[in-house]
This record gives C-alpha cells, structure tokens and sequence, in this order.
C-alpha cells in the first residue's frame, strides 16, 4: 500500500503539469495551436507592478511531497498566461485593449476584459476537470479506491467535470455578444480610487454559488489595474443576472477608500487566483501581513471563509503627498 501511494504521489504531481491546449475563440472552429496568452494586459498593467521583469503570483509548489501554497516571483511574460487561444485570435479579439490604454468609459474595453476573465476561468476549470478525472482514473489503477461504486474521489471528478461544463455555457454567452457586437449584453460597475501606487492586477471570474439563477448560478468578472495616479475596480456581469448581482455588489458601490479596498481585498483572496503583485509592495508590507494576506487565500482555497471572521487585510498603498 505505501508503495502505491508513493506512486500517487508522483503522478497527482505530474498532473499539476497538465494543461488543456486548444483555442477558446467563439466560433469554436479554429485548429491552430494555442499560446500562452495573457489574461492580464502585459506592457501596459504587469510593466507598471514589474520589478526587474518580475511580479509575485500565487502558486501550488511541493514541500516534502506536500502540496504548498505559496506567493513566488514569476517573470511578466509568464505571468497570468493562458493555453486558451491562438496567436491570431489573441490578436485579433484583444487588440483593442491590448495596443491602447484601457478606457474605463468604452463599452467595448469594458466587455473585453470580461471576456478575457471568463475565457481564462473556463481554461482553468476545464484544466482542472482534466486533472481531477485523470487523478481519480490513477487511484483506481492503483487498487487504492474501487472504480465500480459511489467514492468521493468519483464524486469529486464530477462535480469539477459539472463545474466547467457550466462555465462553458456562461462562455458561450459572451461568445454570442462578441459576435454579434452587443457590448451591451454584459454591464458594469466601475470604480475608482485616487492617490494609490500600482500594487496589484486581477482579471478572475468568480461565482456567486448562494445566488442561483436559472439552471446555473450568478457569476461576475473582476478586473482590478493600475490607472493614472490610482486604481480602477471593473465589476462585471451580463445583463440579465444585474437583479442578482447588484445586491452583492452594493457594498462595494456604496464604500470609498481604505474601506472599499480592504472589502475588494477580502473578495480578491477569497473569490480569485489570477492576480499579481507588486515586488516591491509585497516586500514592503512586512512578514505578519505577508502571512495574513497568504492564509486568507489558502483558507479560502479549502471552504468558505466568512467574511464577518477576517481581520483587515489591504492589497493595496496609498501614495505619500
């Protein structure tokens, strides 16, 4: 038995190298070979949080054979890559928000950082469906759990394959938009906040697994970036789910400053996993915020963290004068 789980062990690691490789574009018909696409604009946003060509990124690392989450330096033209589009499809849908500053007032730049959000998300659950079913297929082989009746492991391989395969469906809505233009069909909540330096990026999608709507749940696209002498907050979400969302997001809406960004903070760690960091910040902030800042999100990786439990944490620095 210890030698079949040495064996577990080894291939549960050669599965975290696995990543599903094809083009998400939404006509679905393209063959090229995916590349690593950035789901967070590189020149312009990771060239701000960029310290010698490096940002700090959350990552899954082995401390004993023990699975780790850590925050680690990753050089930017790494960073927040994708093997969810082609090169000419990345182009082509993304230039428009990729060769500009983005504006925070263009409908189109507003819907294409949501698109980029979910196509990115519907990579990784898609990703992630692959790995649980090839981990669950492993300990069968192994002898380690039985193949022919109800486990956990089988149950949880299903609920990751049931998860991307609604987040594929989520997908095909903006893909539909895109196509036919209608920028409209997805709104947003735009904030901002004066006076604070270039400390984190987040382009994530998230869902609100309380609030169903129809067959699936309510989901909202987060992009957070560095804008002029401050930060820009971009909620968004499609048309039709805005009942849904905009109680959740009144909170947000409603506060201004330090206590808007310790509750985008809060919903960063426990809500995204596709974020950087400024170098310079993280060293800044110190060992015990530093610590704070990783065991929220590794909590969160594991169950819901209730928010009324979090002490402030702030991902966030004003500028001095």
């Amino acid at each position: 038995m210890d030698q079949q789980r040495k064996q577990l062990k080894r291939a549960i690691f050669d599965l975290q190298k696995i990543t599903v490789n094809r083009c998400f574009e939404p006509t679905e018909m393209c063959s090229k070979p995916a590349i690593r696409a950035h789901s967070i604009q590189n020149s312009g946003i990771l060239g701000q949080l960029s310290d010698n060509g490096h940002v700090i990124m959350p990552k899954l690392h082995s401390n004993g054979g023990k699975p780790e989450l850590v925050f680690t330096i990753v050089g930017r033209n790494k960073a927040t890559t994708f093997t969810g589009l082609c090169g000419d499809h990345d182009a082509r849908i993304f230039e428009p928000i990729d060769k500009t500053p983005i504006d925070s007032r263009n409908e189109e730049h507003l819907f294409l950082l949501a698109y980029r959000s979910v196509l990115r998300e519907v990579h990784a659950v898609a990703t992630g469906a692959v790995k649980n079913q090839l981990g669950y297929q492993e300990k069968v082989a192994l002898g380690l759990i039985p193949g022919d009746v109800p486990t956990s492991d089988g149950m949880r391989a299903v609920a990751f394959i049931a998860n991307a395969y609604e987040s594929y469906l989520y997908k095909r809505k903006f893909d539909t938009a895109y196509t036919a233009g209608e920028y409209s069909n997805v709104q947003h909540v735009r904030l901002f906040e004066d006076g604070y330096l270039p400390t984190i990026a987040v382009s994530a999608l998230f869902s609100l697994d309380d609030i169903p709507v129809e067959d699936d749940v309510a989901r909202i696209a987060l992009n957070v970036f560095p804008s002029g002498r401050g930060v820009s907050v971009v909620f968004s979400f499609l048309a039709n789910e805005a009942p849904h969302v905009l109680p959740f997001l009144q909170p947000f809406i409603s506060a201004s400053g330090e206590t808007l960004l310790q509750l985008l903070s809060v919903r960063i760690l426990l809500s995204c996993e596709n974020f950087v960091l400024c170098p310079r910040f993280w060293k800044d902030v110190g060992p015990s915020r530093r610590q704070a800042i990783a065991g929220l999100f590794s909590a969160s990786l594991s169950k819901e963290v209730p928010v009324s439990d979090l002490s402030p944490v702030l991902l966030f620095s004003k500028r001095l004068g």
